[in-house]
């Protein structure tokens, strides 16, 4: 059983590993790109693939690796503020607010139709992203060490 537990871990932090590279891509480029108050549609391209794949690898985080990984230590965490509180004891994020908030972003994205600005989402993503990559480092360094 905890072999089962570990190979999903493990396949679920390859998936991460995949998403992060594109995310790095996409953050590369709209990060040259910047904030602005108008885009040109290549521009909008950019940043629509950036926000796409932000809320892709907040989801293979939050609900892939970060279960996976509860799942192998045997926590049973049901909210996500459970789950945010755990990690933050096991020094994996630094504030359970870290993690809502990435969540609450991917949530503007799923539904970025309500906003009337789009430049805010593209800021807040732009401001996000590094979080996600100190994450998932810091994730795959627990993993590596205890696991």
């Amino acid at each position: 059983m905890k072999d089962e537990k570990r190979e999903l871990l493990q396949e679920s932090l390859e998936m991460l590993e995949k998403s992060l590279s594109y995310l790095i891509e996409s953050y590369e480029k709209c990060k040259k790109i910047g904030v602005k108050d108008n885009y040109n549609s290549q521009e909008l391209i950019e940043f629509e693939a950036l926000t796409s794949r932000f809320a892709r690898t907040v989801d293979i985080l939050t609900a892939r690796v970060i279960r996976a990984l509860l799942r192998f230590l045997r926590e049973e965490k049901n909210t996500l503020i459970d789950v945010a509180n755990y990690l933050e004891k096991l020094e994996i994020i630094e504030n359970a607010d870290e993690l809502l908030l990435l969540r609450d972003t991917r949530n503007l994205i799923a539904h970025e139709y309500v906003l009337e600005n789009v430049n805010e989402l593209f800021k807040e993503v732009l401001n996000q992203t590094p979080k996600i990559f100190d994450i998932s480092q810091r994730l795959k360094e627990f993993v590596s060490k205890y696991i």
